[in-house]
């Protein structure tokens, strides 16, 4: 079952900091029916005065109707009307670890980057000094559906409705092995619900190939999931 796994910061808004801007990448396993993972993301000791908190929730994407935020006080607690998974921790960080001088710079870098599109020489730059898992995601964070079709092959595709909730679920398997089982929230693959292709993909798999997930919105409101099985270099 995938899960969301990510950090968030009391007093920012979740759906810009997450996993996914904090710099996070994980691998999994499933040893006796439990399901272990090893995390990491950019170092978030610096936020220790203002509260650190550690989220699951089911789905491959951050999910806002999960876990909501005290817009007053920027506390983060679950949303107990969800009836999904939402797991909340906080962490306990020493408040002496905490670095506001380096919390200031660190927004900064993250704004800069959410604005700038990125030249083709910087983004090989970053990939070099990524994780394995992370640099697959940074390397098709940009790309287009002609990116995918010819620099990978489409494995799996499948048209997808979304429900009254807002979700989508898929469960499918691959005949090369593996496969995936998911319900996402479609408002959060889309901005405005514009029809297009979403930047946000979900990469998975140990070995090559590697994985990858994409979707797009079609005119018709439905969703078309492609499977790509990708070489990593």
């Amino acid at each position: 079952d995938p899960f969301y796994v990510s950090p968030y910061i009391k007093g920012l808004p979740m759906v810009d900091y997450n996993a996914h801007t904090l710099g996070g990448g994980y691998s999994e396993d499933v040893l006796d029916g439990i399901q272990y993972r090893i995390m990491e993301c950019d170092n978030v000791e610096i936020f220790a005065e203002r509260g650190v908190y550690l989220g699951v929730s089911d789905g491959s994407f951050y999910n806002n109707k999960a876990f909501v935020m005290d817009e007053v006080t920027g506390r983060i607690s679950r949303n107990q009307e969800y009836e999904g998974v939402n797991a909340l921790f906080e962490l306990p960080i020493p408040q002496d670890k905490g670095d506001e001088a380096a919390v200031a710079k660190y927004l900064e870098e993250i704004e800069k980057e959410a604005d700038s599109t990125g030249a083709e020489t910087e983004q090989e730059a970053e990939v070099g000094e990524l994780s394995p898992v992370q640099r697959v995601v940074a390397t098709v964070k940009g790309w287009s559906m002609a990116d995918f079709e010819e620099n990978a092959q489409c494995v799996y595709e499948e048209e997808l409705s979304i429900d009254k909730e807002g979700y989508i679920s898929y469960d499918y398997s691959l005949k090369e092995g593996g496969g995936s089982q998911a319900k996402v929230l479609a408002d959060g693959l889309f901005q405005d619900n514009k029809p297009g292709f979403s930047e946000d993909k979900t990469v998975y798999g140990g070995e090559n190939p590697v994985y990858i997930e994409t979707f797009e919105l079609m005119e018709s409101g439905n969703i078309i999931l492609r499977v790509y099985a990708y070489e990593v270099e």
